[in-house]
């Protein structure tokens, strides 16, 4: 049996969130965002109730924020190391990703 997720989005004056429902499931996850620019905005903190665990929630907010960006014409910087992660396990969501260069260890 797969998960009914519901996902709102709250506005705020310069952001927002995510937030996540489960059916038939108590608690909830907020996936965090701040407008930087008119085409860019970060994701910065990812959090999921521990009652949700397991039920793919994360990635639930994950790929609707993922939507969100491509409707609203912006890029993701990605602040929030569950989101990093998980874009990184999506190469399709590397358009609108702004995945960070990684560095070799030691190297100035």
């Amino acid at each position: 049996m797969s998960n009914q997720f519901r996902i709102v989005r709250e506005n705020t004056a310069n952001g927002g969130a995510l937030i996540v429902t489960v059916d038939k499931r108590d608690g909830r996850g907020k996936m965090t965002f701040t407008d930087v620019t008119a085409k860019q905005r970060s994701v910065d903190h990812t959090e999921v109730d521990e009652s949700l665990g397991g039920t793919g929630a994360g990635k639930a907010l994950a790929t609707r924020m993922v939507e969100l960006a491509r409707e609203d014409g912006v890029y993701l910087i990605p602040i929030c190391p569950f989101f990093r992660a998980t874009a990184k396990k999506h190469p399709e969501w590397h358009d609108i990703v702004q995945m960070p260069k990684e560095t070799k260890a030691g190297a100035n």
